[in-house]
């Protein structure tokens, strides 16, 4: 089987050498504090060389214009560092790009929508006419485009053009996906944490779905390596997925694995057992506004339209029951969406009755019995997807993600095309799923949900009181110093051999 495995994968690695470019945006203040703390560390204790690139563009500078305290910490991150004396750039907020490698104007424009949509935490419909004030909040986003592309060029034309490498957020808050697309046109490598990141993220969030665009890549790596390597990781990914099929969860969420269960104590209650013969499908929703990064406004205006579409098309086939659950994550109340899921939930089952059910985010509803009572799942690159497929699911996707090339998952462009493989899914008595399919997901699942979830202490998510406790601790940055020799540095980050 690990032979079979190995076959359909090459082996690459890169090179991670150079001078590291560390960009700081005014976000939330973990991002700014995490920022300085990799900055500090690389320097005094890889002793790495290293820059910083303050973005002073227009739009970032208002983008949390109501807190005081992002710009507060993001100017005392700016004073240490010129008093630590590294080598830092600032954009031109006035500068005339006249750079001949540029973004394409309509790939910008739908940035700024998915930044807009991720702002307004809701659903964004994409042809709606915007406002006066998303208007000049666009010009500035373009404005800002140009800035980040002219310090993008200075950065890369001042000494060792292709030997520099970025570090910044993830994800498409503020000016954080201008950097990554406009870095990616000058070829140059890049890491983020969160998602986002072309290259192999720094750090992601437990809990949270983050897109890993190199995990085909890594499996590739890892089924290159020993065959202790590859049951290590399929038995890792099986601890993972059993801790969170059976933890308890009373509220917190995404904050670490005992409390990541999909359960919530609530006055309503479904059947989650089967019955009859009636095919259930079950769609797995994303947050409704950080649907712009994972890919479903591609194919839909809004979450709202990708559920009534999906509905139509999967109702349509005799003897099918849809269940649709909104993400648990969405109870937590900083990242609860604005969107009124009553009216899309009441609007549907007016039309097909007791076939659609919605599952709220607070129902009492284990995801995981969910998965084992239906018959097909559907996920728009939730994690949810993927372990669907580990155990044992018929999985479909009609947006791209990481997992989305696995053997196990079928990703279909035209969502219509749907109803044709359902029905001959409904027709079969017995479906069994292919061992090495199944080995190829729990290797991936082992690589995004452990190998990646490097907790170095330091974070994005972390307030004040917090950094200043690990600031002073000096093992703290003795493990974020073996952390980033690891990951960054040393050309084993994989250690697969």
């Amino acid at each position: 089987m690990l032979k079979k495995l190995k076959n359909n994968f090459s082996n690459s690695f890169t090179s991670r050498k150079g001078t590291y470019v560390v960009i700081f945006i005014i976000w939330t203040p973990g991002v700014s504090l995490y920022l300085l703390a990799i900055s500090i560390v690389l320097k005094y204790l890889t002793k790495q060389k290293v820059e910083i690139v303050f973005d002073n563009t227009y739009f970032s500078r208002n983008y949390f214009s109501k807190s005081k305290s992002n710009k507060y910490i993001y100017v005392f991150c700016k004073y240490l560092i010129k008093f630590l004396f590294i080598k830092n750039y600032s954009t031109n907020k006035n500068n005339i790009n006249n750079s001949k490698i540029k973004l394409n104007k309509k790939i910008v424009g739908k940035y700024f929508l998915d930044v807009l949509t991720w702002k307004k935490s809701r659903s964004f419909e994409i042809n709606r006419k915007l406002t006066q004030k998303e208007i000049i909040l666009r010009e500035n986003f373009f404005k800002a485009n140009n800035n980040i592309n002219n310090a993008i060029i200075k950065i890369l034309n001042d000494n060792q053009i292709n030997n520099k490498k970025f570090i910044l957020p993830g994800g498409i808050a503020s000016t954080s996906r201008l950097w990554i697309e406009n870095i990616k046109l000058f070829n140059s490598k890049f890491y983020t944490f969160e998602d986002g990141g072309t290259d192999r993220s720094i750090w992601a969030r437990n809990g949270i779905a983050a897109q890993f665009p190199n995990a085909i890549e890594d499996l590739k790596l890892l089924l290159n390596s020993d065959k202790g390597a590859i049951k290590n990781g399929i038995n890792t990914a099986e601890k993972v997925l059993n801790s969170r099929n059976k933890c308890i969860d009373k509220g917190e969420t995404g904050i670490a694995l005992p409390s990541f269960q999909k359960v919530v104590s609530s006055s309503q209650k479904f059947e989650t057992k089967k019955s009859g013969n009636n095919v259930i499908i079950s769609i797995f929703l994303n947050v409704s506004w950080d649907a712009a990064t994972l890919g479903i406004e591609s194919k839909y205006r809004s979450t709202f339209e990708m559920i009534e579409k999906l509905a139509d098309i999967l109702l349509s086939i005799d003897g099918v029951i849809l269940k649709v659950r909104q993400h648990p994550i969405e109870r937590d109340s900083a990242i609860n969406t604005k969107d009124n899921y009553d009216f899309i939930e009441n609007k549907i089952k007016d039309k097909y009755k007791n076939r659609f059910v919605f599952i709220k985010a607070d129902y009492d509803v284990n995801s995981y019995d969910l998965i084992n009572s239906s018959d097909i799942i559907i996920a728009h690159s939730s994690t949810i997807g993927l372990e669907a497929a580990i155990l044992g699911k018929p999985v479909f996707t009609t947006a791209k993600c990481y997992y989305e090339k696995l053997n196990a998952v079928d990703y279909f462009e035209d969502p219509s095309s749907l109803k044709k493989c359902i029905s001959q899914i409904k027709n079969k008595k017995n479906i069994t799923q292919n061992e090495e399919h199944k080995n190829e997901c729990q290797l991936v699942y082992y690589l995004t949900q452990s190998l990646y979830k490097r907790d170095t202490g330091f974070s994005p998510t972390m307030n004040l009181t917090r950094f200043a406790k690990l600031f002073i601790n000096p093992i703290s940055y003795k493990k974020m110093n073996k952390f980033l020799n690891e990951f960054l540095i040393s050309q084993n980050y994989l250690i697969f051999n």
